[in-house]
């Protein structure tokens, strides 16, 4: 009898709760609006799972970022807070990147490049040229405006070589499902006071990268979510 009395207390201590003529549910003895919990968000790595994991029947619907792609679900609830994210993915990509503009050694120069670019012949041929400065005993660089003229002494003999300014490099930069866009990049040689040279690549294409990014990630999504999916960008 006791339990009985102090369950009934209980559960007239509840609140109750009704809706709204905006369609909120809210707590009758404050008039506050009761706020649906939170789903935890997923991050996921691949534009293919993240299309497996949209349901439209749910509400749900995707955003297109640079390099992001968001899973939205929207609900009724605090007026501030109109949607939740439910999945949040971004590409993998090298642990550091590329540093552009950074003057780099030889040697660091071509590791850096081998892990940070699509192995293509542009990039092949950039480490094949500047690998026959790396052995070189003296080093003399020139810049015509054109090209950079490098003049280099192995043993007794001296020979000419020139290096385009400009390369086109397509850097990883987005999901692996989609063609990583080509760039062109400025190539620039130095030396510093003993003579050792240095290289570094400069951004040179107006960050068009981005733009082309964008469009392909949309058309990804759209041709891999459910029929019915609204895609935003």
């Amino acid at each position: 009898m006791i339990k009985e009395a102090i369950d009934r207390i209980i559960e007239l201590s509840k609140p109750t709760t009704f809706i709204d003529n905006a369609g909120c549910e809210r707590f009758t003895k404050d008039g506050g609006i009761v706020i649906p919990p939170r789903m935890t968000s997923l991050e996921l790595h691949s534009l293919e799972s993240t299309c497996k994991q949209v349901k439209p029947e749910n509400g749900q619907y995707a955003v297109i970022h640079l390099n992001r792609v968001s899973v939205c679900s929207d609900f009724k609830g605090n007026k501030t807070e109109f949607r939740k994210v439910d999945i949040e993915t971004v590409p993998l990509l090298p642990q550091d990147g590329f540093k552009f503009g950074r003057r780099m050694d030889i040697e660091e120069f071509i590791i850096a490049a081998s892990d940070g670019f699509v192995d293509d012949d542009n990039i092949r041929a950039l480490i094949a040229g500047v690998s026959k400065i790396s052995s070189v005993d003296e080093a003399d660089f020139s810049d015509d405006g054109v090209s950079q003229n490098v003049t280099y002494k192995q043993g007794v003999r001296k020979q000419k070589g020139a290096l385009e300014p400009f390369v086109f490099l397509r850097p990883y930069r987005t999901f692996a499902e989609l063609e990583q866009p080509q760039s062109r990049f400025l190539l620039r040689i130095s030396q510093d006071a003993q003579k050792q040279p240095f290289i570094s690549l400069h951004e040179a294409s107006g960050y068009g990268w981005r733009n082309e990014i964008l469009q392909k990630t949309y058309e990804y999504v759209v041709a891999h979510v459910p029929d019915g999916t609204t895609v935003l960008r």
